[in-house]
């Protein structure tokens, strides 16, 4: 088929949106012309970033692929992540999407289009213009539609980060339930996807009409073999990836590690850097942790992937993220993965392949990854156990298998588009 691809954010090596978009052009390109149109491949708000890819696809073709950079008429702030400026960048968003609407258009009239897929960002945000055009018209994976709990409201570490969340949470319920274009396009897409189960529901609630599917954002995109020798060393190493924020929840982490016996053998490995890096290495001094942690800052794909094969754990503290894409990283390395029980780690992570820890408030949170360690200091086996179970079952989450997926998601959104042109025509 010829698939006309929106995807905001682009890169072959960063990972979040720019990796969801990366490994579904190299996948789904083996089996179809995919006509990609994208808008950035440094910052999400940096809307007509999109020198680097320009560059590099000048060097690097991946057959099947045409890469269509779309820049803006108008001159784009790099707005940054605050609620307000958050505001105002989807104000800027919505014009773009207005022009990316406006050249589709005439694209597919010198094209053969057989499906338009809104691919990403993942957030639900701007629903575009796209599903107006005569071709059927698929969006997601998308989520976005949950809030920040608010029992884990003191992990987000500062008072300004919190109100950042609160009123961004505010904001998302307005939109979520007022939203007239939202509700239109959800209802116009021959299918939606959703990135989690809670959004499915959420999106049915939203709109009842809706056909929707649940198929997590990403996926596996590699398998590396389980490095064994791990399990004879000294010391357990857990392994914590992401944005320094006041979403990312890190401080849960470290004040769990605060009631861990001082001689306990841990390792923890912090891997990113943010806003709040200097607050959390202070916090870390504070608690009299320092100890047990490794600072490695912001490090390449391939450095992430040296330290999660020597890595026994992987943590994730997300207060409001759909599937990170670290999760597919661990688990293409064999490593089981320890996380809050919500969002899209409550459908990827089991009790076979990982650790899911209840929220009934922060400090119960914070007290049970703790017995969750102590538990895996005094019985280590627990890891070899889960780390086998991750590599028996993760077949079906790598990207052989979503290509078969998309292939029968778009099967479905075709028959529906045609179904319903002719319940118009004979009508």
């Amino acid at each position: 088929m010829n698939i006309l691809v929106f995807a905001f954010q682009l890169h072959p090596t960063k990972g979040s949106e720019c990796a969801v978009a990366w490994d579904y052009i190299t996948s789904m390109s083996k089996f179809h012309k995919i006509h990609v149109i994208y808008g950035s491949c440094e910052g999400y708000h940096e809307i007509g970033n999109t020198a680097y890819m320009e560059e590099y696809t000048k060097y690097n073709l991946i057959d099947n692929t045409k890469f269509i950079p779309f820049k803006p008429s108008f001159i784009s702030k790099n707005y940054g992540y605050n609620a307000f400026e958050t505001l105002f960048f989807y104000n800027e968003y919505k014009k773009y999407h207005k022009e990316v609407y406006c050249f589709a258009k005439e694209y597919i009239k010198k094209h053969n289009i057989d499906l338009i897929h809104y691919l990403g960002p993942i957030g639900y945000h701007e629903p575009g213009y796209l599903y107006n055009l005569d071709v059927p018209y698929i969006w997601g994976p998308i989520g976005g539609f949950s809030n920040i709990n608010f029992r884990l409201l003191p992990a987000t570490f500062s008072i300004k980060g919190g109100l950042n969340l609160i009123i961004k949470s505010l904001m998302n319920i307005i939109q979520c339930y007022s939203s007239r274009r939202l509700k239109h396009a959800l209802k116009s897409a021959s299918l939606v996807i959703a990135s989690t189960t809670e959004a499915q529901k959420i999106i049915q609630k939203i709109s009842p009409v809706a056909h929707v599917s649940y198929l997590p954002e990403n996926c596996i995109k590699e398998l590396h073999q389980l490095n064994f020798e791990k399990f004879s060393a000294p010391i357990i190493r857990l392994i914590w990836i992401g944005r320094l924020d006041s979403n990312k929840g890190l401080s849960i982490l470290l004040k769990s590690l605060s009631l861990l016996p001082k001689n306990s053998p841990i390792e923890l490995n912090i891997v990113g850097d943010g806003p709040l890096e200097h607050k959390m290495i202070e916090y870390a001094k504070l608690l009299d942790i320092m100890h047990f942690i490794k600072w490695h800052g912001r490090i390449a794909r391939d450095k992430i992937y040296e330290l999660l094969d020597i890595s026994h754990l992987h943590i994730i503290t997300s207060l409001n993220d759909a599937n990170t894409t670290v999760v597919w990283e661990a688990m293409s390395m064999g490593v089981p993965t320890l996380s809050l029980d919500h969002r899209g780690m409550h459908d990827t992570i089991d009790s076979h392949t990982g650790i899911k820890i209840p929220i009934i408030s922060y400090k119960q949170t914070v007290k049970e990854i703790a017995n969750q360690l102590i538990n895996i200091i005094n019985n280590p086996e627990i890891l070899h156990r889960l780390a086998v179970c991750v590599i028996n079952t993760r077949d079906k989450y790598t990207w052989n298998n979503r290509v078969s997926i998309f292939n029968e998601l778009y099967e479905k959104a075709i028959q529906r588009y045609n179904t319903h042109k002719n319940k118009l025509f004979h009508s």
